[in-house]
């Protein structure tokens, strides 16, 4: 059990919980199918099933939106790395809550 390990929550606590957080039907290939087919209707066309499914390439982000999320995506990264290195201190110094 991780609380034997460490009396805090460690990184990897974090990324435990992040991770069973994510697992929802709504994540699943068909939950995503599900979503895309009775989710609220885009616009109208002559043809129909675009009023229900959009295909990625149709659906996509633009540039400026892709590069903020590299961005925050790459933050992020930088982030748990800093928070790894200060656990792994923390355990070399046997730090304790008391």
């Amino acid at each position: 059990m991780e609380s034997q390990h460490a009396p805090f929550k460690t990184v990897e606590w974090h990324l435990a919980y992040r991770e069973q957080q994510r697992l929802r039907s709504d994540k699943t290939p068909m939950g995503i199918f599900l979503d895309k087919f009775t989710g609220r209707l885009h616009s109208w066309s002559n043809n129909p099933l675009s009023s229900f499914y959009h295909t990625e390439s149709s659906a996509g982000i633009s540039d400026p939106e892709k590069e903020k999320l590299q961005h925050v995506i790459l933050e992020a990264e930088q982030q748990q790395v800093v928070a790894q290195m200060i656990e792994t201190e923390a355990r070399n110094a046997d730090y304790v809550i008391s």
